[in-house]
């Protein structure tokens, strides 16, 4: 992962951090790809929940979060990958928080594979991470 900066500091994802990953995980991914809204809303939450919360709870994930450094309970964004940095499942970073390079420091320098993408993870991809490929298949 890339350099930390001055306005944020990078430190490991706790418990109290995992309700405002799951929300946010869930409703990107939801929203992030138009082919998610086909399935009606309730059905996606009520079911993927249970997919993302094992993900996030598995003894191979590893949660990095950019925070506040005078508050570290206040999330600039989030990205979890394996415990090797080798697959990143997602990465999220607040709006307001976005283009200033908290993407980037959360995202690990050696990627292999992702696997879950939205329109801008897309995006992403094909300018930073050309070798890197889409696996959905590689969740644990």
């Amino acid at each position: 992962m890339s350099e930390d900066s001055s306005f944020f500091l990078m430190r490991d994802g706790v418990d109290k951090d995992k309700n405002f990953i799951l929300a946010t995980f869930l409703r990107g991914l939801y929203y992030g790809e138009y082919w998610y809204e086909e399935i009606p809303k309730d059905i996606f939450m009520n079911n993927y929940k249970h997919i993302a919360k094992v993900l996030i709870d598995a003894p191979g994930t590893t949660i990095k979060v950019a925070c506040d450094p005078e508050e570290p309970s206040v999330i600039y964004g989030y990205s979890i990958m394996n415990s090797d940095y080798s697959i990143l499942h997602w990465v999220y970073v607040k709006k307001v928080w976005r283009s200033k390079g908290i993407g980037r420091a959360l995202v690990p320098q050696r990627l292999i594979s992702v696997t879950h993408l939205s329109k801008l993870g897309k995006l992403f991809l094909s300018t930073k991470y050309k070798d890197t490929i889409f696996n959905p298949f590689k969740l644990f």
